[in-house]
């Protein structure tokens, strides 16, 4: 059990670096209909982590990645591959990155969050997790990286379930903020908005880039 949970802690890690959700949560909660669509939005992102990875351990479990290991051909090739996709992706996220003095926009979608209901709120919970690219990526590889370590079924599931728990924090932490504090958590909640608006780009790219370097070594020595 502890190599499953201790496979799939990296790319946890990797999704909880995700500021796009924890945006779009705090703009939930800062809406009239927060009490609601907050945890329908949490629920629709753990439900969409976890189907996602249940998916990819059902596949990778037929597959050789399963039977032979971390160390087989198979396995390096897949560990490669997602190494440079993260790679470009940190990239990515780093050229997107505000200039000095410029000011940071949000997504446009991101702005009808306030009112959001809670059928909306959860549906785009799943797509937040399980569909943007990045994620789904990161999901698929924590399933694989499970999936190697050839332990029982039972066990994989509860390292995909510590995946997915991890890997929610970011989002589940304003809900707890807004939960405990009430009305007193507009003033934490827009801060941390900011914050992340502001630096997001650099610290997807961080992370990214040193998840990245950690796969693409991992599959070179095997």
């Amino acid at each position: 059990m502890t190599a499953a949970i201790a496979a799939g802690l990296p790319f946890a890690l990797g999704v909880l670096a995700s500021p796009l959700p924890i945006l779009a949560m705090i703009l939930i909660l800062l809406g009239e209909r927060a009490r609601r669509s907050g945890p329908a939005f949490a629920t629709g992102w753990v439900a969409g982590l976890l189907g996602l990875g249940l998916v990819g351990i059902l596949v990778i479990n037929r597959t050789p990645l399963h039977e032979e290991g971390s160390g087989s051909p198979w396995a390096r090739a897949f560990t490669a591959a997602v190494g440079v996709t993260l790679l470009y992706f940190a990239m990515s996220s780093w050229r997107g990155r505000p200039g000095p003095g410029v000011e940071p926009e949000q997504p446009a979608w991101m702005a009808r969050l306030s009112g959001v209901g809670t059928g909306r709120a959860f549906g785009l919970g799943i797509a937040l997790a399980a569909i943007k690219p990045k994620n789904l990526v990161l999901g698929l590889a924590a399933a694989a990286a499970i999936g190697e370590t050839g332990v029982p079924l039972g066990q994989e599931l509860v390292g995909l379930l510590v995946f997915a728990l991890i890997a929610s924090i970011g989002v589940l932490a304003p809900l707890a903020a807004y939960l405990a504090l009430g009305s007193r958590a507009d003033g934490v909640l827009k801060g941390w908005g900011d914050w992340l608006t502001r630096h997001h780009a650099v610290v997807v790219a961080v992370v990214l880039l040193v998840l990245g370097v950690v796969l693409l070594v991992k599959a070179v020595m095997g």
